[in-house]
């Protein structure tokens, strides 16, 4: 429980950044209440945003673009995708088989922190075990870009299954749902 005369510490610079980075793609509304809610770095976010604007690095919601391939992997389609990564449906070439494959958005592979954050990302699932975790296939580098390969699993995005899920009553729900 959160104690009201010690509430909980505003997250540091990098973290706000990178948050705000991931927003990019959505409405102003959603990126004004967001700063709103982390007001003592908003002035210092909007002019980061807005140099990473002018270089070309930010704006647009353009991930930069697709490599055909990336190591044995060849890309087949997009997936899905957020503020720092995307995941693309490719075949890995040495084995057959079709897996998921998470890249760093290349127009964030440069910012501090992302490289390690995705390190510890791929660090952290390929430790978990668990019938409804799909299991990591491999991890690397390749021409620069970071990439996570793990099984694919056909269906609605995870998103998608969210959005389901919330308008139904929670005691209805069961495992399988």
């Amino acid at each position: 429980m959160t104690d009201p005369a010690n509430p909980s510490p505003e997250p540091d610079y990098e973290e706000v950044l990178v948050q705000a980075i991931g927003l990019l793609e959505h409405d102003e509304a959603a990126m004004a209440r967001f700063l709103a809610s982390h007001s003592s770095h908003a002035a210092r976010v909007r002019a980061h945003l807005s140099w990473l604007h002018e270089l070309g690095f930010a704006g647009g919601g353009n991930p930069g673009p697709v490599p055909e391939q990336i190591g044995d992997y060849r890309i087949v389609r997009r997936l899905g995708g957020g503020g720092m990564g995307v995941v693309y449906l490719a075949r890995q070439l040495s084995l057959g088989r079709d897996v998921a494959l998470k890249l760093i958005r290349l127009d964030h592979a440069h910012l501090p922190g992302v490289r390690e954050r995705f390190r510890r990302e791929v660090a952290t699932i390929a430790r978990l075990q668990h019938p409804g975790i799909v299991p990591v296939y491999g991890a690397g580098e390749d021409g620069g870009v970071p990439w996570l390969a793990m099984e694919h699993v056909p269906g609605a995005s995870l998103d998608a299954v969210i959005r389901m899920l919330a308008a139904r009553d929670p005691a209805s729900l069961h495992g399988a749902d």
